[in-house]
C-alpha cells in the first residue's frame, strides 16, 4: 500500500517491513503542497477523586476511594470532506478498594480492586490507509485485581511481590484485500501474572533495584473466534530490570549509576503471525552534589540506550536512539 502527497509523490507505508528495511529507507523529498494543517482529533479527561484511609485495628486497615471521570473525545474530518465531527462525552464513577493487613511489623499484605474509565481508540483520518478513517471507539472500563506482600528485611532493604489480573478491551487491526487497514475494538484481553521487586542498600555505598514481571496474556473474548487464546497486540509476557547506584567513598557527593532493562518479544498482529523480537537496553549516569557559589548544587549526566540499539518500543513505533541528558539544579 502506498500513500500519495498533493504533488503525486508516493511513499511506502512501512507495512510488512523488517526493522532493518525500515531503517534503511531513503528520506523522501516532497516538492508539492501537502495541503493545509488541520486538527485531527482532541480528547480531554476530567477527574474528581475522593478517598479515605480507614484504620480498624493496629494491624488491619483499608483504603477506599472513588474517581468520577469524564472523557470528551472528538475526531474531525479532513477539510475537503463534508462529514461532521464524531465523538462522545462519557462519565463514570469508578471505585478503588484496598485491604491492608500487617501480621508482623516487617510484613505488609494487601488485596486491592480498581476500575478506571479509559478513552477508546481513535482511528486516523487518512483514507488512503484506513478503511474506517476518523472512527471513534467507545470508552471502556478496565478492571484490576491484585494481592501482594511487602517484607522489610531491614530499614534499608525491601522485597515486594504481587499477583495481578488486568482486564480491558481488545484493540487490533486487520488489513483487507484492498490494502486498507480496519481498526477494531472488540472483546476482552486479560493480563495476569506475578511481579517481584527488590529495592535497597546492599552496602553503605551500593544500592540495588531489581525486579521482573511474568504474565499470561490472552484474548478471552472476541467476535472473531479465531482470536480467542491469542496474545494481545504489542504486549510482552516477560519484563525485567536491574539498576545500581554506587556512592564513591573517595569523593563525597559523587554517585555512579547504571541499569539494564529487558522487554520480551511481542506480536504485531492479532493473528500472532508476525513476532517482534525482544530487546535489552542499557543506561549509565553520573551524579555529583557539591556547592556552587555557596548553594547546594547537583550536576547530573545520564545516557539512555547506551549502545544505541535499534528496537521497537511498541508494535508500531521505533524506540528512541542513544539519548544524553545533562542538568544542573541549585537549591536556594
Amino acid at each position: 500500500m502506498q500513500g500519495t502527497y498533493a504533488d503525486g509523490t508516493t511513499y511506502p507505508a512501512g507495512a510488512n517491513m523488517t526493522l532493518e528495511e525500515l531503517l534503511g529507507m531513503e528520506t523522501p523529498v516532497f516538492n508539492g503542497d501537502p495541503g493545509p494543517l488541520y486538527k485531527a482529533n482532541d480528547s480531554t479527561n476530567f477527574n474528581a477523586i475522593i478517598g479515605d484511609d480507614i484504620t480498624f485495628t493496629d494491624t488491619l486497615s483499608a483504603l477506599v476511594g472513588f474517581n468520577y471521570s469524564t472523557i470528551r473525545t472528538h475526531s474531525y474530518s479532513i477539510p475537503s470532506a463534508n462529514t461532521a465531527p464524531t465523538g462522545y462525552r462519557k462519565s463514570a464513577l469508578t471505585p478503588t478498594v484496598s485491604l491492608i493487613y500487617k501480621p508482623v511489623p516487617a510484613l505488609t499484605t494487601y488485596a486491592s480492586y480498581m476500575e478506571a474509565l479509559e478513552a477508546g481508540t481513535i482511528v486516523g483520518n487518512d483514507e488512503t490507509i484506513y478503511a474506517n478513517p476518523g472512527e471513534v471507539m467507545d470508552p471502556i472500563i478496565s478492571k484490576q485485581y491484585e494481592i501482594g506482600a511487602k517484607y522489610a528485611f531491614s530499614d534499608k532493604l525491601l522485597v515486594t511481590s504481587a499477583l495481578f489480573r488486568i482486564e480491558k478491551a481488545n484493540s487490533y487491526s486487520e488489513t483487507g484485500a484492498d490494502g486498507l487497514i480496519t481498526i477494531n475494538q472488540d472483546g476482552r484481553q486479560v493480563h495476569q501474572g506475578i511481579e517481584l521487586t527488590l529495592d535497597g542498600n546492599v552496602t553503605d555505598h551500593l544500592r540495588v533495584v531489581a525486579g521482573g514481571t511474568w504474565m499470561d496474556l490472552s484474548i478471552q473474548k472476541a467476535t472473531n473466534a479465531a482470536l480467542k487464546g491469542k496474545d494481545p497486540i504489542g504486549s510482552s509476557a516477560v519484563m525485567a530490570k536491574a539498576s545500581v547506584e554506587y556512592s564513591v567513598p573517595a569523593l563525597e557527593g559523587l554517585v555512579l549509576s547504571g541499569g539494564a532493562y529487558y522487554t520480551g518479544p511481542k506480536f504485531q498482529d492479532a493473528a500472532n503471525a508476525n513476532r517482534i523480537d525482544g530487546y535489552t537496553l542499557f543506561d549509565a549516569g553520573i551524579r555529583y552534589r557539591t556547592e556552587a557559589l555557596g548553594q547546594p548544587t547537583t550536576f547530573n549526566l545520564y545516557v539512555s540506550n547506551l549502545t544505541n540499539k535499534d528496537y521497537w518500543s511498541s508494535y508500531w513505533q521505533l524506540g528512541l536512539p542513544r539519548t544524553i541528558a545533562f542538568s544542573a539544579r541549585t537549591e536556594f
